[in-house]
């Protein structure tokens, strides 16, 4: 049965010696394990007494026994060998048993004719006849010998044909002859000698009717004209006893780790409290976290966990759903203090070996070797004559460590003072101020393989090559790709660009090779593009300017990059190709790491610093930049010197509303008072992309600083505007609104006639601008791929409707005091609500508090989510009809660079 269901061909012969084999008398068996066991030395298994007695040459098992058995034992491994085969021999004749067969010969290639019973044709035997007559003889023992093996094993057997005058292979296994099958009963091999037909030894039938072959069923088992009822029924419960077996044992070994488990009911406390290799202060530690455990446990079994299944009206108790939670915390606790513990033992050896002299210093690094060795000579050679003469007068406290054998290690470096850090200290180049600040990046970078990224980062590089032009000019963000770099590009670059920088005579810093190396996907830092050459004006700046450094680049356009930064953390990311963007969190967090890069001051004769060719362009923009700060800061005084009538004055403002022009100006004053001063404070945002509710998703700083303005522009743009801009409605007839005003694009909101209207006070409404049309569409797309990941996956949420345009733009400014109530967005048609077309909100400026409820709020307390200025709230689809509104607005939270009066700016994209 196990040859059927084995996944496997199975291919197995029994000769006629084998046949012998299983009917051996049982004493030959003893006799040889006491025999072994004397000859070997060691216990003779049944596994190899079984090996022993399938040898046929009494010269190969003499070899093989010898490598085994002592030289001195060679006589012995003889005599065991000449006994057991006498035995043998002589358990054949009393049992009337043939001798083994002799290898059959081989006749072109067939042995049929030559192999036919286990008698096979004795040596006086030349005559074709008697050969037949033996054949035949031996054939009927081999049967008999078959039934009786197979009655032992519980075989199935058929009676053999009285026609079938087919002879049996021997050797049918060996590969010298055409196997046709092997027999799914009992396994044995049927070569084309043989032909089809019932199985030779246990007469399965393998054919049916003439030559067509039969397959078997899913049991393996070909029928035969002559099966009976009785032996189907007993092979198909036979076959059902085997599958069932390999399924459960399949199963067995697929659910083995499931089955596992191992039960841990306490940590390791009271071991570690008593462990001779922790310090004194670490056992003092480990019974303090035991007890800290202890009194944890006690507490929680004071306590009552349980669920309220609100529509089973049961209590369900949770005591060992939180039993669990809090052991696998304090295994958690147990680890993290243990790693600790294990890394502070390995310094705090490392520093007792150094002083010992055994070359504990050998754990750290190479790199950190180098610089442990050189900062160590440098320091004591130069420090030991300062530090003698004050030794002498007051001796100084050295720094000591407790080690596990209770010794006292001085440091190395206990007897230095910060000064003799800074006495091989070289002098560096002043930074470089950038004339592209904060406000001014856009976050563009640029993704580049490592060496040439760090290089370029370091200064080293200058010119950077690409095969397409670009027209940004400013700030470039520099990302090291995901490739390792190979050590031999490393060194080969390195020689080249410090050969390039020595011709001429400049001090070359520490390679990054040497200091912070080459990471890979990574934001390195930043430089300043300068301009874009073609290939041609590159190699002219070159010749131009011989005392610049040579920097050879074949590629069709050349980036000049000056003014390298470099980040003090690298911040790890994936990047894109051509130039991308960096997200607006990555953005804030990159520009407060960034330092520039200071290379030494020229020190020696003939040392002189780095030259730079002019570049007309970027002096432009700088001149530009300076004329434009003067004249705005003295057009005021201009204007007023120019009219000899002192200026108009100003309307009276009204009740509630910051000082401005009739209609309100986001902008705020150029007064250098009236700027509001923002505190920047870091604080771990997070993932910020989060779904709220099933058809509500906040987008976190989706808006880059410079689209937040641009939006801040365009809407300043109407909102100046005297019959289209910015009005005071207390009341839409939906919901109340404090300190704010609004305006709207592409239809108008008449609160009286409870319509939208396409023009305001006889003015066409002005249309929505494409990029907040274009933000629209990719928002929806970026909430559905949020919708759609992490745990979001398995969240049964429905997906935004794409593609479908915003008709209707809605601009609240809120005051730094204003506020809105809860209400739902109703006032679009029927059709575009019961469709759930979404609605976005884009937070510019302060930032606020969102309330919202899928109720109204008298029906509970609302939910509440802080929006910041870049932020973007979507609700759509079954929250179409949420309700919403603006708890209050938290002053001073602003970007710095976006110039916007204080308070809040919200606009609002509906599909009306």
């Amino acid at each position: 049965e196990f040859l059927r269901l084995c996944p496997c061909s199975v291919i197995v012969d029994l000769s006629p010696f084998h046949i012998f084999l299983v009917a051996m008398d049982a004493g030959l068996r003893k006799w040889t394990s006491e025999r072994l066991e004397q000859l070997l030395k060691m216990p003779a298994e049944k596994e190899i007494v079984d090996n022993i007695l399938s040898y046929d040459d009494p010269g190969d098992l003499s070899e093989f026994l010898g490598l085994f058995a002592d030289d001195s034992a060679e006589h012995l491994v003889r005599q065991f060998v000449d006994d057991l085969f006498k035995r043998r021999t002589a358990g054949r004749s009393s049992i009337g048993a043939p001798p083994p067969p002799p290898p059959p010969p081989v006749t072109n290639g067939h042995a049929g004719s030559n192999s036919g019973g286990p008698q096979g044709r004795s040596k006086g035997d030349k005559g074709k006849g008697k050969g037949k007559q033996d054949r035949g003889k031996g054939n009927n023992e081999v049967g008999a010998a078959s039934k009786s093996i197979a009655n032992a094993f519980k075989m199935p057997t058929y009676g053999r044909l009285e026609n079938d005058r087919r002879l049996m292979v021997i050797d049918a296994a060996s590969g010298r002859h055409e196997v046709l099958t092997n027999c799914l009963n009992c396994g044995k091999v049927v070569v084309e000698e043989e032909g089809w037909g019932p199985c030779l030894f246990c007469g399965s039938p393998l054919e049916v009717g003439g030559r067509s072959i039969r397959r078997g069923d899913e049991r393996g088992y070909v029928e035969s004209s002559t099966t009976t009822a009785a032996d189907e029924a007993k092979y198909n419960a036979s076959f059902e006893r085997a599958k069932a077996t390999k399924d459960r044992l399949l199963d067995y070994d697929r659910n083995a780790k499931a089955r596992t488990k191992v039960y841990d009911d306490s940590t390791d406390w009271y071991t570690e409290k008593d462990n001779q290799w922790l310090s004194q202060a670490q056992r003092e530690d480990a019974v303090r976290q035991a007890k800290d455990e202890e009194r944890r446990r006690y507490e929680e079994k004071r306590k009552i966990h349980a669920k309220i299944d609100l529509f089973g009206r049961t209590v369900i108790s949770a005591d060992a759903e939180m039993a669990e939670k809090e052991a696998e915390k304090n295994k958690e606790n147990f680890r993290s203090w243990n790693d600790k513990v294990v890394e502070q033992n390995r310094l705090l050896n490392m520093m007792a070996q150094e002083e010992k002299g055994t070359g504990g210093k050998s754990q750290l690094s190479q790199d950190s070797q180098k610089l442990y060795d050189q900062l160590r000579a440098s320091l004591h050679a130069t420090g030991k004559s300062t530090t003698a003469a004050v030794s002498e007068k007051e001796p100084r406290k050295q720094t000591r460590w407790e080690v596990a054998a209770n010794e006292r290690v001085a440091g190395d470096f206990a007897d230095l003072t910060a000064e003799d850090f800074s006495k091989g200290t070289a002098q560096l180049l002043p930074a470089e101020e950038s004339p592209y600040g904060d406000a001014e990046d856009q976050g563009m970078v640029l993704s580049m393989h490592q060496p040439w990224a760090s290089l370029l980062v370091a200064g080293f590089k200058r010119a950077e090559g690409r095969s397409w032009s670009t027209k940004h000019r400013g700030r470039l963000w520099i990302h090291a790709a995901g490739k390792e770099p190979d050590p031999d590009e490393i060194e080969l670059l390195e020689t080249k660009y410090r050969s390039i920088y020595e011709a001429q005579g400049v001090p070359v810093p520490s390679m990054p090779s040497k200091s912070s190396g080459y990471p890979t996907s990574v934001l390195l830092g930043c430089v300043d593009l300068e301009t874009c050459w073609k290939q041609e004006d590159y190699r002219s700046v070159l010749k131009n300017n011989p005392t610049m450094p040579q920097e050879e680049n074949d590629s069709d356009y050349i980036f000049w990059c000056l003014r390298p930064r470099r980040l003090i953390v690298p911040l790890r990311m994936g990047g894109d190709h051509h130039l991308w963007r960096l997200p607006q969190l990555s953005l804030g967090a990159a520009q407060r790491g960034l330092v520039p890069v200071r290379w030494p001051a020229p020190a020696a004769e003939g040392e002189c610093t780095v030259n730079s060719p002019f570049v007309e362009e970027a002096e432009e923009r700088r001149k530009a930049k300076v004329t434009a700060a003067a004249s705005s800061s003295s057009s005021s005084s201009r204007a007023a010197r120019g009219s000899g009538n002192p200026p108009p004055k100003a309307p009276p403002p009204m009740k509630g509303l910051p000082q401005k022009p009739p209609s309100l100006d986001l902008w705020p004053s150029d007064d250098a008072g009236e700027r509001l001063e923002v505190a920047v404070k870091d604080r771990d945002l997070g993932d910020r992309d989060l779904v709220l509710l099933n058809g509500f998703v906040h987008l976190g700083g989706f808006v880059p600083g410079d689209i937040q303005q641009r939006i801040v522009d365009a809407v300043r743009e109407v909102g100046i505007s005297p019959d289209l801009g910015f009005y005071v409605e207390q009341f839409d007839g939906l919901k109340v609104s404090a300190d704010t005003q609004r305006l709207y694009f592409g239809q108008h909101w008449n609160s009286v006639t409870q319509a939208y209207e396409p023009k305001r006070k006889g003015e066409q409404v002005p249309e929505l601008p494409k990029l907040l049309v274009d933000m629209y569409l990719d928002a929806i797309k970026r909430a559905n791929r949020v919708m759609t990941q992490g745990a979001n996956k398995k969240r049964k949420l429905t997906p935004f409707i794409e593609d479908k345009k915003p008709t209707i733009a809605v601009a609240n400014y809120f005051e730094p005091k204003g506020s809105m109530e809860m209400h739902q967005d109703k006032q679009e048609s029927k059709a575009a609500v019961e469709a759930g077309y979404p609605v976005m909100g884009i937070c510019l400026g302060d930032a606020c508090e969102l309330s919202y409820s899928m109720e109204a709020a008298s029906d509970g307390k609302p939910k509440v989510v802080r929006l910041e200025s870049g932020d973007v709230y979507l609700f759509g689809g079954p929250a179409r009809l949420l309700w919403h509104g603006v708890q209050k607005v938290i002053p001073h939270t602003a970007p710095p660079s976006l110039r916007l009066l204080p308070g809040r700016l919200s606009v609002t994209l509906r599909v009306a």
